[in-house]
């Protein structure tokens, strides 16, 4: 069945079907994840945390390789930041390690994943884009 785009709830549900799918191609391909694993998917990116208490912490993004209006990549990258000092009792910072190396030991798949889901994204954005133009 498919989402009622008209409505924010309908979008943010179309949404959050892109962003589970995904974590759940992420899992099947072998990228290791926390229990509690979050992520955001936009037009360019996926930020993956992970929420623990409505604390969302230890992001890393990985940038597709779509080109776009702003860049011409042809490469997919991978930020993580810096988990500073930690032990493994930190979660945030474990698993922003974690998921780092997964990620990185997993690269081509991952990065395959993340394209496609972004370029979900951006087909839902022309879909509610085309419905707002046909309501106007």
């Amino acid at each position: 069945m498919k989402n009622d785009l008209t409505t924010k709830e309908g979008r943010i549900k179309a949404l959050n079907i892109i962003e589970m799918d995904c974590i759940k191609r992420l899992r099947q391909a072998g990228v290791e994840t926390s229990p509690f694993v979050k992520i955001r998917i936009n037009d360019y990116c996926a930020v993956i945390s992970i929420c623990i208490d409505k604390i969302d912490s230890g992001e890393i993004t990985i940038y597709n390789s779509l080109p776009s209006i702003l860049n011409n990549k042809k490469e997919s990258t991978i930020n993580f930041g810096t988990s500073g000092e930690f032990n493994p009792t930190n979660l945030f910072s474990y698993w922003r390690t974690i998921h780092a190396a997964s990620i990185l030991k997993n690269w081509e798949t991952a990065c395959k994943i993340v394209n496609e889901s972004c370029q979900k994204f951006i087909n839902l954005e022309k879909e509610i884009e085309q419905l707002i133009q046909n309501k106007l």
